[in-house]
């Protein structure tokens, strides 16, 4: 990152813009091939929907985003403040970006992603990034989605985050939902109890309503199975 050499006033200006910021809406839907052969779907908010929820908040707190493509396809996102104090981040663009369709992507996801990280926005990842890898099936959620805790070492104990888009993704919540049965089934047969709510906290961060709509389909999930 790059920055003015002072950079107080925006910092002040930054925080105001993100308390008043409200997230964009998740606006758009794609679906994604896996390797195996399966699919699955997953909103996101697109880059003129992140633009809109920010314009009025940057005005407000007299700040602009502007976004430059360098000689080597980078993107150059440059959060600026009318005090003249400045911050700047740079994204390369993807090797394999060949043809024009694939350039254009690439620039279009760089912009969105570059938008968003520099502000604060939250947003699901887009099509984009697919298209410009040249492979829609690169992004499978269910597997960025641990079964088991990561083990601890002497530093750090690192969970996943089970967020709303990952409640909305069917395929990955099957796969938590069938772990998380054979853990019950195991606590059932060893006479021992058994609490959805202290396994997952285990072994993800969940806010109290994720937790709440994830016990409903967990208990969905074994309805739907015939499972006791």
């Amino acid at each position: 990152m790059d920055k003015s050499e002072e950079i107080d006033k925006l910092a002040i200006a930054l925080a105001k813009f993100q308390g008043s910021l409200e997230q964009p809406s998740l606006n758009s839907e794609v679906k994604v091939r896996t390797k195996t052969g399966g699919e699955y779907k997953f909103k996101y908010a697109d880059l003129s929907e992140c633009k809109r929820a920010a314009k009025q908040p940057l005005a407000d707190n007299e700040l602009s985003v502007c976004q430059l493509i360098e000689d080597d396809y980078s993107i150059r996102t440059i959060l600026l403040h009318s005090s003249g104090q400045w911050i700047s981040s740079k994204v390369r663009m993807p090797s394999n970006t060949a043809d024009a369709q694939s350039i254009g992507s690439a620039i279009t996801y760089a912009k969105r992603y570059a938008f968003c990280a520099i502000l604060g926005i939250v947003a699901d990842d887009d099509e984009d990034a697919n298209i410009a890898s040249g492979n829609t099936a690169q992004k499978e959620l269910p597997k960025e989605l641990p079964k088991e805790l990561p083990k601890k070492t002497a530093n750090s104990r690192v969970k996943k985050e089970l967020t709303r888009d990952h409640l909305n993704n069917e395929s990955a919540m099957k796969s938590i939902s069938e772990w998380l049965y054979n853990k019950e089934k195991i606590a059932k047969e060893a006479n021992q109890p058994f609490s959805v709510e202290s396994v997952i906290s285990n072994a993800y961060i969940i806010g109290k309503v994720e937790m709440d709509s994830f016990i409903e389909i967990y208990n969905n999930y074994k309805i739907n199975n015939n499972l006791s």
